[in-house]
């Protein structure tokens, strides 16, 4: 019987011990006996026969030995963990929690700090013992136990509707209330009940989509040891599902189901081409050779180009997924973070040394498997520990900008009517003592006391006034918002193919209208993502396609060496990877199931038509390309339409077709891009057996590496000339390397690679050591396209006084590349790049620009930078006071110096962005973006807007005031999170110049004519109680009351608030100016309200109620039958002008009317009228019978409605009057120059 002894040195697993199920008992694994659940059925790799495996003691573990120290764990490969281990221990003294602590704690000191973890792998049950948090994720505000209250209290928390609640159980109390309970109830039912029910909708929605997600079934390998808790997660995969997994020649019996909710920490997940990553993975196999694989991180950083990531190399040797049960290791991973591109860790297998895993090695939640098969990742992160989800923030609960408003006007007149209840009940007890006592009419009041009185009145007038606060303006202003948003999606203007606007958020229309910071994403947002080649220097000559179509392809086909070159360093310098032929997609976000991917070779120069190059045949079919660079596939793609094509691509090779002939070469080094370096070089061995390093970069990088013999004034001309064009550029070189050389510098770099400390700082050193006097081969340029009418949609937005930031995950200089085809950034602007490696370094470019640009330019003594943030106000006056001509400044910061700007100072970089045209932040994670726009709300006190289309961007669309989200290619997540949903950017200018203007004047309008109208009323009672002994009595019928607020009159502001227009919509488009009425707060504050309401509502409330009495009271005027009128009749005739006092202002206030506006003005009239039959014979109220006969049987009642109703509104046409002659705002001349313009083309057209 052969026996293996696994503590002898070998592979990291070698075929003998593929096969867990062959492992016998031994003193030392006690579980060994029984087979593992997850054994392939079939085709186990074969072992001599009776072999056993000899597993060595293990000693106590000891986090930091090195492998080959005598207490360094020797764990075996296919071993159950030791019961007897320290951190398999399970202490009999502590209890269950206690002992998940201590476990945790050990791990802590193991793995190198607070909150850092240690796995095991296929280990099922100690990392239980860990408690580490499930894979469960929630977007939901509500939960089923918490919905009720925790909505309701999300209404009360609104002054206006905790006051009506207030008011509504007041008037069950008896001899207190005036009218009826119903009357008060029914309205606060109403508005509560469409809010309560919206909100939970809405809310509901979104618990749907998490227990989608959260219910989504996954495939694990089978947990070991599978216990008893573990098989109620589990379940066997169904058949489909194997039958899918034995055509991918992965072994159903492998595999179990499990929710994705279940998934846990040290679970082995497999993930399948197009999935969405379930957790945080670090990467243990893939169906690519060389182990590599390709996602796509759109979701969390926005970047839709393929990001390569690469498994361990202490893992790289595993050639099959069946024998990933077989291994036995560990994994340290550093704390949960939420930076993207961060993650230390180390990976060490039994019989190995620790082998350290950086970012290239893990795969993110949200992220989708793109060009891979399947990948099998071990779960190091789940739930809220991932970083996408530690970048995410509960959705908020937005209150818009005129609720707040509203909230002060409405305790305004809440003191307002305190005061008056107060005094009027004062006055009724003082009357009371003074007159009331002993009076034969009083009844048996006659004997009430003062005191009483009062306590009694309080709540009588409380009642009696209550109107003076509009409770219909609530529930108007609900529907009409409903209504503005259904406007919004029926705007064929704002569609993108058949995808409508969404608004999400209906209480923030008003809001578009008055946006300070607009904070936008770049990728998906302003651009399409979409590379193409435009352009080249080689040899010292320009070839644009743009000016000479086929000037590339009349240089290859004249055999122009230095364009042949480029080419071939275009084709061979990169990351990305060729499509198979004919690979059929099954991405399940993208929705594009069964699209073929194959093209084929057709030239840019040539338009449709087919080039042959070189023996070519144009039917071959060529393959797509993908890489985590859309400028390096742009340019693959190029070298391939002209002759030269990437065939296949591994981790040790490059095919490549150029001109007809096929070449193979060899990957030696890849030296990879980052944003210090700023190039990356590949390193290869040619066909001819020599090596050679080609190297592209940014060219303010690459011409200092450049040799003696390149014309470094030509490329920069020709580099300029590029850049006027708003292409982004690359410099490419190359260089002839010796063997010798090549080999003493490699083992120098392979030491780097694997150093556990400073591992990029050293790589980077490294390479700069080999990339020097370079030969200069060509310049290439790209177009990145921007989405239809982004530049003319962001000048609008920079007229109308809107600052713009763009915050991305880009690099700096794709970020500035964009900055100026946009039109965000100019050459005649100064740029400012912010790029400090500390936060002394980074407060100390914040102030030297601050000096050099903001501050007072001309002071004799200027410092070179100031720390005092007491000193910016004084220097900042001073330079309003003494202009200093200047260029305009445009700030980019990348994502380092901005968590100490952020952090730190704070106060200098809110200062300096005041007094820039732009603000663009680059390699920002998405938690910085919402720092970014919290720092912009809190600082400035600003209306904030943020806009983006990825997952990374749901955490600032949910901080902003208002968040809108793109349809994006890539998901759907931030447009379903966001307050507004588009389909592409130029929408936004609509969106806000236009809806969000109209509704800004319109919800103004609509508020101050409600609170007019109540105010109006309810001063008439007012006025009445000096006539009534300040009883408490009721001027007007309470039915006619109740109708008045709630049915007759809301009608009117209600159409103001969806009809009205001030403006044409092409004059509002035409002067961006506009957009600043809505911003500047000139049509709608406290200050409006209390001015519309004081100034209007209480005069004309003075001259109906006084002219009433004057005319039907004082003078007693009668009818024609002798009868003089009673209080009932004269309070009629006041409600009957409050009402058409109502309907005469609509009038003069609106600018639109049409015939739904009419009709429904003249329907309000009918309805008041029929409120006195319904108040007879269903209310049974017989003191309005043969009221309404007659008084309009009556001229005496038409001669005081026209004389009452000019009286009034003379003071409303003189005030509108001056204003329009004297103080004209920029509304009130636009709209004289609308009727200018349209007399002109009337008279134009009768001419």
């Amino acid at each position: 019987m052969q026996k293996i002894d696994l503590a002898a040195p070998q592979s990291i697993l070698s075929p003998a011990i593929a096969d867990p199920a062959k492992i016998t008992p031994n003193s030392h694994n006690p579980r060994a006996t029984l087979p593992y659940p997850c054994v392939p059925a079939t085709d186990p790799p074969s072992l001599p026969p009776g072999t056993l495996l000899s597993l060595p003691q293990p000693p106590p573990f000891s986090p930091m030995a090195s492998p080959s120290s005598p207490s360094s764990p020797s764990a075996s490969i296919g071993s159950a963990p030791d019961p007897d281990h320290p951190d398999n221990a399970r202490p009999r003294s502590r209890s269950f929690f206690q002992r998940r602590t201590s476990v945790r704690e050990a791990d802590e000191a193991d793995a190198g700090g607070k909150g850092a973890r240690l796995i095991r792998l296929n280990d099922f049950k100690a990392n239980a013992e860990r408690a580490f948090i499930s894979n469960q994720l929630r977007t939901a505000k509500y939960t089923p136990f918490n919905m009720i209250p925790k909505a309701l209290y999300e209404q009360f928390k609104r002054v206006s509707n905790f006051y009506f609640l207030v008011i509504a159980c007041i008037s069950f109390i008896p001899n207190i209330s005036p009218s009826t309970p119903l009357a008060s109830v029914l309205p606060l039912f109403v508005v509560v009940g469409f809010g309560f029910a919206r909100d939970i909708f809405e809310d509901i929605k979104r618990a749907n989509d998490d227990r989608r997600q959260n219910s989504e079934e996954r495939l694990i390998m089978a947990r070991v040891p599978e216990s008893i808790e573990t098989k109620k997660q589990l379940s066997l995969v169904t058949s489909e599902t194997a039958h899918t997994l034995q055509a991918a020649h992965l072994e159903p019996d492998l595999h179990r189901t499990v929710a994705s909710r279940d998934i846990a920490v040290g679970d082995i997940v497999l993930v399948r081409k197009g999935e969405v990553f379930p957790c945080d993975l670090v990467l243990l196999h893939s169906a690519l050779e060389g182990g590599i694989a390709y996602v796509s991180t759109a979701n969390l950083d926005g970047e839709s180009n393929l990001k390569r990531v690469i498994v361990a190399s202490a893992t790289a040797e595993i050639e099959h997924a069946s024998q990933l049960p077989a291994v036995n290791g560990k994994i340290r991973a550093q704390s949960p973070s939420t930076a993207l591109h961060e993650f230390e860790a180390s990976i060490e297998l039994s019989g190995e040394g620790p082998v350290p895993l950086g970012p290239s090695s893990l795969l993110l939640r949200g992220s989708i498997l793109r060009n891979t098969e399947y990948i099998y990742g071990i779960a190091v992160y789940t739930g809220f520990d991932t970083k996408v989800a530690l970048n995410m923030r509960n959705p908020p609960s937005k209150m818009g900008s005129v609720e707040r408003k509203l909230n002060w006007v409405v305790l305004m007149l809440f003191i307002a009517l305190a005061t008056l209840v107060i005094t009027g009940a004062i006055v009724a007890g003082v009357l009371q003592n003074r007159d009331g006592a002993g009076q034969w009419y009083m009844g048996e009041n006659a004997l009430t006391s003062g005191g009483k009185v009062t306590s009694q009145s309080l709540g009588t007038f409380l009642i009696l006034f209550s109107t003076f606060i509009p409770v219909s303006l609530f529930v108007t202003l609900e529907f009409i918002r409903v209504l503005q948003a259904l406007f919004m999606s029926a705007d064929f203007r704002m569609r993108t193919g058949r995808q409508k606007v969404l608004a999400r958020a209906t209480n923030l229309n008003e809001m578009l209208g008055e946006v300070e910071h607009v904070l936008s994403d770049k990728t998906g947002t302003l651009t399409e993502n979409i590379m193409r080649y435009i352009a080249c220097s080689a040899g010292g000559q320009l070839y644009n396609i743009l000016k000479k179509k086929r000037a590339m392809h009349r240089a290859v086909k004249d055999g122009v060496e230095p364009v042949k070159q480029l080419l071939l360093v275009m084709a061979l310098c990169h990351s990305v990877v060729p499509e198979p032929k004919d690979e059929t997609q099954s991405d399940n976000s993208s929705g594009d199931s069964g699209r073929k991917k194959s093209k084929k070779r057709t030239n840019p120069d040539l338009g449709d038509k087919t080039a042959v190059l070189d023996g070519n045949s144009s039917e071959e079919a060529l393959p797509e390309y993908q890489g985590q660079s859309p400028d390096e596939v742009a340019l693959v793609t190029s070298a391939r339409e002209y002759g030269i094509t990437l065939m296949t691509r591994t981790l040790d090779t490059l095919v490549i077709d150029r001109f007809g002939t096929k070449e193979t070469y060899t990957t030696l080094a890849e030296l990879e891009f980052n944003s210090d370096r700023k190039r990356m070089s590949m390193i290869l061995r040619c066909p001819d057996g020599k090596i050679k390093m080609f190297t592209k970069g940014a060219d303010t990088i690459m011409l200092k590496l450049l040799n003696k013999d390149a014309n470094i004034e030509l490329i920069q001309n020709h580099i300029d000339e590029f850049a006027k064009e708003g292409l982004r550029t690359l410099v490419f070189a190359m260089k002839d390397l010796e063997e010798k050389d090549f080999q003493t510098w490699f083992e120098r770099f392979q030491e780097a690679q694997n150093s556990l400390e400073d591992r990029e700082g050293k790589t980077s050193k490294i390479s700069a050591e080999l990339e020097e006097d370079l030969m200069y081969v060509a310049t290439t340029a790209v177009e990145d396209k921007l989405q239809d009418k982004v530049p003319e949609t962001i000048k609008f937005l920079r007229e109308a006084g809107i600052k713009l930031w763009v915050l991305t995950g880009d690099k700096r200089e794709t970020a500035e590349n964009i900055g100026y085809s946009a039109n965000l950034l100019d050459r005649n602007m100064e740029v400012v790049h912010i790029a400090g490696s500390s936060s002394a370094e980074v407060q100390r470019q914040l102030n030297d620009t601050l000096d050099r640009h903001v501050l007072d330019a001309q002071t004799p003594q200027r410092r070179a930078s100031f720390s005092a943030i007491a000193e910016l106000p004084r220097r900042l006056s001073m330079r309003q006071k003494k202009k200093v001509e200047e260029k305009e400044l445009g700030v980019i910061i990348d994502g380092a110096s901005l968590h100490h700007a952020i952090e730190d100072h704070s106060d200098v970089f809110m200062a300096l962005s005041d007094h820039t045209k732009v603000v663009i932040c680059c390699r920002v994670t998405p938690l910085q973006k919402a720092l970014v726009v919290r720092l912009v709300r809190e600082k400035r006190k600003a209306m904030t807007l943020a806009i983006g289309d990825g997952g990374n961007d749901v955490s600032m669309i949910q901080e902003a005031h208002i968040g809108v989200g793109i349809f994006g290619k890539e998901g759907t997540q931030a447009a379903r999170t966001a307050d507004y949903a588009m389909g592409e950017f130029k929408h936004l200018l609509r969106l806000t110049a236009v809806h969000g203007h109209y509704s800004g004047v319109r919800t103004a309008g609509m508020i101050n004519l409600s609170f007019y109208k109540n105010i109006f009323f309810t001063m008439t009672q007012v006025f009445f109680q000096a006539f009534c002994f300040v009883s408490g009595t009721t001027f007007n019928n309470q039915w006619i009351s109740s109708g008045f607020n709630v049915v007759v009159t809301s009608a009117s502001p209600f159409l103001y608030g969806i009809f009205e227009r001030d403006l044409d919509e092409e004059t509002i488009l035409r002067f961006p100016s506009v957009y600043a009425t809505n911003r500047d707060k000139q049509l709608f504050s406290i200050r409006t309200v209390l001015e519309y309401t004081m100034l209007y509502g209480l005069w004309h409330a003075v001259i109906v109620f006084f002219g009433v009495y004057l005319i039907f009271g004082y003078l007693s005027i009668g009818f024609r039958d002798g009868l003089d009128s009673g209080m009932v009749l004269t309070g009629f005739v006041n409600s009957t002008l409050a009402m058409l006092m109502v309907l005469f202002k609509i009038l003069l206030d609106s600018h639109t009317l049409n015939w739904i506006v009419l009709l429904l003005m003249v329907l309000s009239v009918g309805v008041y009228i029929l409120v006195i039959p319904l108040a007879i014979n269903v209310a049974k109220d017989y003191s309005l019978e043969g009221q309404l006969e007659m008084l309009f049987s009556s001229p005496l009642m038409y001669l005081t409605v026209f004389v009452i109703v000019v009286a009034s509104f003379f003071l409303d046409f003189v005030v509108l009057t001056a204003r329009q002659l004297l103080f004209p705002n920029i509304v009130d001349r636009l709209r004289c120059w609308e009727q200018d313009e349209r007399r002109l083309s009337k008279a134009s057209k009768e001419s």
